[in-house]
């Protein structure tokens, strides 16, 4: 899926962006280890010229293709995507998306101790 989806992840449509960053999320699901993967998404939740729907759903992504791994550079990614978020944009619904991806990453890993180290982020 990388190798059909990668050409569309930088385009300037954002509506094309999303369905390439989503099909990845998919496509890769579960699988954990995709290097390749995260070193072409969290780049995208870092980037101040992408709409807040693509980095939504980025991090969407992201949740989907590490769930469960308490992947604490994918969290790092995602916590400071929300930090760079304005008070404007908190009001809008698909910043809600953000904190859903990163709480994927915790999925049925309540006892652990990098989940409440990332719970004590402070808020925004």
């Amino acid at each position: 899926a990388l190798a059909l989806l990668a050409d569309y992840i930088d385009k300037e449509d954002a509506s094309i962006r999303i369905g390439a960053i989503m099909g990845l999320g998919l496509a890769y699901a579960g699988a954990q280890n995709e290097q390749q993967i995260r070193s072409r998404l969290t780049p995208i939740l870092g980037d101040a010229k992408a709409p807040l729907d693509v980095i939504a759903f980025t991090a969407i992504s992201l949740g989907l293709i590490y769930v469960g791994s308490c992947n604490e550079d994918v969290a790092q990614a995602i916590i400071f995507a929300l930090m760079d978020r304005s008070e404007a944009e908190f009001g809008e619904p698909l910043t809600r998306l953000l904190p859903l991806g990163l709480g994927l990453l915790y999925l049925g890993k309540q006892v652990q101790e990098s989940v409440e180290a990332t719970a004590e982020v402070p808020r925004h």
